[in-house]
């Protein structure tokens, strides 16, 4: 039993030290653990410009590109990326756009530009694959909001919640929600791994209820479903389909 426990214990080490190949930094050296938060500022004239350094923990090289996840945009927001010496519009890397970073060494060459025209908030996911499979090696999440505006997407999010079943899904998945009180405006968006929107339902202004989502025209692979209040998107699970 206590060599099952060292086993196990072992394992989930082994795990932990895997998933974090790289550490995520922005250009004043602040940590990117899983997560950060830039403030809008009505000064910044609706563009933030974020350098964001990778470096290297492991004791091999790592070839990677780049994938931006919009989950959700604030009104009249987008998101660009610039990486291995090229500004992108395109939300993945494409293969000529593949860095290879070598162990211990810390890349500079990228960078978020955000534009906008509202103070609302919007959320990004970054990922890090494998150039040669497009595997996830690492990910996380950018938010850009007010200061008070985030206190107040936190505690809605705290309120929110969904199950999604069966999942892996088929031929059509099912979604059971409760929603805060403060909801209004209510859609559920589904996304791909590229980031492009495969489904939106706007829900009726119940503080709980149930929809569907048609799956069976959908290619086999991950979703993101994320349930939209008041232009933010509060609250996201990932979604399996599998004919």
């Amino acid at each position: 039993m206590k060599k099952l426990a060292l086993f196990i214990a072992l394992t989930a080490l082994t795990f932990g030290i895997k998933a974090q190949s790289f550490r995520i930094t922005t250009a004043d050296g602040t940590e990117i653990v899983n997560n950060h938060t830039f403030i809008l500022n009505a000064a910044d004239g609706g563009v933030r410009t974020e350098y964001i350094h990778f470096t290297n923990i492991t004791s091999n090289p790592i070839s990677v590109r780049v994938q931006i996840e919009k989950i959700s945009l604030g009104p009249d927001a987008d998101i660009f990326m610039c990486f291995a010496g090229t500004c992108l519009t395109d939300t993945l890397a494409p293969e000529a756009n593949t860095a290879t970073i070598g162990a211990g060494e810390e890349y500079t060459e990228f960078d978020l530009q955000y534009t906008y025209s509202t103070m609302n908030m919007s959320e990004v996911k970054v990922n890090l694959l494998n150039a040669d499979d497009l595997s996830l090696i690492q990910s996380f999440t950018i938010f850009y909001a007010q200061t008070n505006g985030l206190n107040d997407a936190i505690e809605t999010a705290k309120q929110a919640s969904f199950n999604i079943y069966p999942n892996p899904a088929d031929s059509k998945a099912t979604i059971a929600y409760n929603l805060p009180s403060s909801c209004s405006n209510v859609r559920l968006i589904v996304k791909n791994m590229l980031g492009k929107e495969v489904a939106n339902i706007k829900l009726d202004g119940s503080r709980s209820g149930k929809t569907s989502i048609n799956t069976s025209s959908l290619p086999v692979g991950i979703y993101f479903c994320s349930i939209v209040c008041n232009e933010d998107a509060i609250v996201t699970k990932k979604m399996i389909v599998k004919h």
